[in-house]
């Protein structure tokens, strides 16, 4: 487990490493957005799944994350995402969570 998780930071290039700056992008949006990913790992398979809440200018305002057992359906662990986010945050956040987003090219909501 740690020379998989080590080789994915180690580069075997001989050229220098370049910093690149990394900013969060809200697409000039004035509302809440929830970012989540899920993902299937390991053997036995887990799928596991994360949500952040952020404010339009970037600064956290709440996060999740979890797994789903014996599970290796990605699409479910994205569902399960959006599913534990209104779960704990329908309630305080309701009418203000506008835009939610997911790397996973089967999910993107939009609401009106």
């Amino acid at each position: 487990m740690v020379d998989i998780f080590t080789s994915s930071f180690s580069s075997n290039s001989d050229s220098p490493s370049v910093n690149r700056l990394i900013k969060w992008n809200n697409d000039n949006l004035s509302c809440i957005i929830l970012n989540i990913d899920g993902s299937c790992l390991g053997s036995p398979v887990r799928a596991g799944y994360e949500g952040i809440i952020r404010n339009n200018s970037g600064f956290y305002l709440s996060g999740f994350s979890g797994f789903i057992r014996e599970s290796f359906d990605i699409l479910l662990a994205e569902l399960y995402a959006i599913f534990q986010d209104f779960l704990i945050y329908a309630s305080p956040l309701d009418g203000i969570l506008d835009l939610l987003r997911s790397d996973s090219s089967g999910i993107f909501f939009l609401r009106d």
